[in-house]
């Protein structure tokens, strides 16, 4: 796991827009699979680091909700946080995979289960960016 610092000038992100202007910016296509956690104050202002988590297995394991919601759980409650933006890259096309609707159920019940509220959910694919809505991946 690595940490990226933020933007020194930082915008709020208050719209759905704005946010998925902001991961097109910061994140554009995807390189690898890795997930990653923006954390926003109650103004919608990013705040504490942004946490990209490399080295994701191809499916989740039954541990993974809960270790990854108490990892990024703790990290929200020491920033001070009110909510998470979720972003998922990986490789390949736009449409979701059945991995893909695992690993984004995975992260998001890891995170509500820690009481973290979860702002937006992007995917980070070969050709940019796109929302994954909680229909498009609960199960």
């Amino acid at each position: 796991m690595s940490t990226v610092t933020r933007d020194p000038d930082p915008t709020p992100l208050r719209t759905d827009e704005m946010i998925e202007r902001f991961v097109s910016d910061i994140i554009g296509h995807a390189v690898r699979r890795q997930v990653w956690s923006f954390f926003l104050d109650d103004d919608g202002m990013l705040t504490g680091p942004v946490i990209p988590v490399e080295d994701v297995p191809a499916l989740p394991g039954a541990e993974d909700a809960a270790g990854f919601g108490a990892v990024i759980g703790t990290a929200a409650e020491v920033v001070e946080a009110r909510a998470v933006i979720l972003v998922w890259e990986r490789p390949g096309p736009p449409m979701l995979s059945s991995a893909d609707r695992h690993w984004l159920c995975t992260f998001h019940d890891g995170l509500t289960a820690h009481d973290v509220e979860v702002r937006a959910v992007l995917v980070s694919h070969a050709h940019g960016v796109r929302w994954a809505r909680r229909d498009d991946y609960g199960f």
